[in-house]
């Protein structure tokens, strides 16, 4: 009770500190005559927004990206908004979970988006802009953030204050100065989320010129098996598949829209030459390839033995990554691909038709002729 009634606190103070400090601005904020915190000049900055699926490679990619320049990474944000709107389920498990509909592919305003897909647009928008009064305490407490490198300090800080019997304003805005300055301080914000519907996002890559997009995917097959594995729950196969067709529908009008900025990579595509794949992505985002990013590459990929799966370190990624076609039912594979035989036209995955097939993980399941243009690396002379 103690610490829900500091939060009410600090969230009631939220409101009236952003009127007294102007640490949000604009027009109708505040009164005139009343003093405004102006911060100092953020360096010239690149955000990137990796969006895919649970159990697809994910915090891998995010890890080799946060390497580059002065990186700032904001670790899955969305998960206590999705956690209110699924009754704890932690993923999309179908569009219904989340109030929205399928629409034709088109670029969507925010009238059209879902409550959802409003308020998660919302938040990425906020870390985008280093608007850190504008989260709430619950985003700030999430076990995922408090856990990472660059979300962790502002995490303990807040979890102190709901600790306290009393709320400490100046205390509490110093966790958010602190954070804030932290944000402003590096020249690349990276958002990595599981949790983001592709056709919310065109305001965003209209808003940010300086954005891209990068949309991670994986075999869907995998992606389902490892999800049950270690979310102990996955969607049905034709609610995930519905979700990644209209993703795939939506990146194509991105693509179209901001070509150079709108990114597909397919997470097999990596796992075959991680640092020659790593190197291509990193051109394509305009980072720079440093000695260090190339030797964390390999520290990761070339490790002494398999890390957890939550871990990124790997002693062979391409076998741990192909580990679910010795375990998987056959069935199984048989329904989803049924469910899924039009993302796997577009992702460019091909169905199994004998178990022979599955079990060789020496015959690949991908194929290059997707209808979603993906990152290829360079054809050799």
């Amino acid at each position: 009770m103690r610490g829900q009634l500091s939060e009410n606190k600090i969230i009631t103070r939220n409101r009236k500190l952003k009127t007294e400090t102007g640490v949000t601005s604009g027009c109708g904020d505040g009164e005139r005559g009343r003093r405004e915190v102006h911060p100092a000049a953020a360096p010239s900055v690149k955000r990137i927004l990796l969006v895919t699926y649970g159990r697809s490679g994910s915090t891998f990619t995010s890890y080799v990206l946060k390497e580059a320049q002065e990186a700032f990474l904001f670790f899955e944000p969305l998960r206590p908004l999705v956690m209110r709107k699924t009754q704890g389920m932690d993923i999309i498990m179908s569009y219904q979970a989340v109030g929205a509909q399928f629409y034709e592919p088109q670029e969507l305003n925010s009238s059209m988006l879902s409550e959802y897909e409003r308020s998660a647009v919302g938040v990425l928008d906020s870390i985008l802009d280093c608007n850190m009064t504008s989260l709430t305490i619950d985003d700030y407490l999430s076990p995922v953030i408090r856990h990472h490198e660059h979300t962790k300090d502002v995490s303990r800080c807040l979890r102190s204050i709901l600790n306290d019997s009393y709320l400490n304003l100046p205390h509490y805005l110093q966790c958010l100065i602190d954070f804030w300055n932290l944000c402003r301080s590096r020249t690349l914000r990276l958002i990595k989320t599981i949790r983001m519907p592709l056709r919310a996002l065109f305001e965003l890559m209209r808003k940010y010129p300086d954005l891209y997009l990068v949309y991670l995917v994986r075999d869907p097959r995998a992606t389902l098996m490892s999800q049950r594995q270690n979310f102990g729950h996955s969607p049905m196969p034709q609610n995930f598949c519905n979700l990644v067709q209209d993703d795939v529908a939506h990146m194509r009008l991105l693509q179209q829209l901001f070509p150079s900025r709108a990114i597909a990579v397919r997470y097999e595509d990596i796992i075959v030459d991680p640092l020659e794949w790593s190197k291509r992505l990193y051109a394509a985002l305009g980072l720079t390839m440093t000695p260090r990013v190339v030797s964390l590459i390999r520290l990761y990929t070339r490790a002494s033995g398999d890390g957890s799966a939550y871990q990124v370190y790997r002693k062979d990624p391409k076998n741990t990554a192909n580990r679910w076609r010795s375990t998987i039912a056959y069935s199984a594979v048989r329904l989803i691909d049924y469910f899924c035989a039009e993302a796997y036209r577009a992702l460019g995955y091909v169905q199994v038709h004998n178990e022979t097939l599955l079990r060789n993980t020496n015959e690949s399941l991908t194929c290059s002729t997707n209808t979603l243009e993906m990152l290829q690396l360079p054809v050799a002379a």
